[in-house]
């Protein structure tokens, strides 16, 4: 993994929109780890009260991606229901 320092790290992730929570909760991992490399993943979601999955996933994404943030267009699409629930909805 490429070392990043931390004030190079809080650069490139407060160049984003810090508007969400995950996204905050996203940085407070990686900067856990990043200053404690040694913290084990079951540990880091021990202490910051979030399931070991979202550890894993979260750091994963940092260590082949350098991002933090979510690929876009992932998440739930925007669906239309069918035409009938359509017409009940506008009236």
């Amino acid at each position: 993994m490429e070392h990043f320092g931390r004030k190079k790290l809080l650069k490139i992730l407060f160049s984003f929109k810090m508007s969400t929570e995950q996204t905050k909760q996203r940085f407070l991992i990686v900067d856990k780890h990043l200053k404690n490399p040694t913290l084990s993943n079951r540990k880091l979601a021990k202490s910051l009260k979030i399931s070991r999955r979202t550890v894993d996933t979260v750091l994963k994404r940092f260590t082949e991606q350098k991002t933090i943030q979510r690929k876009q267009g992932s998440g739930r699409k925007k669906r239309t229901a069918n035409p009938r629930a359509l017409e009940r909805l506008e009236t």
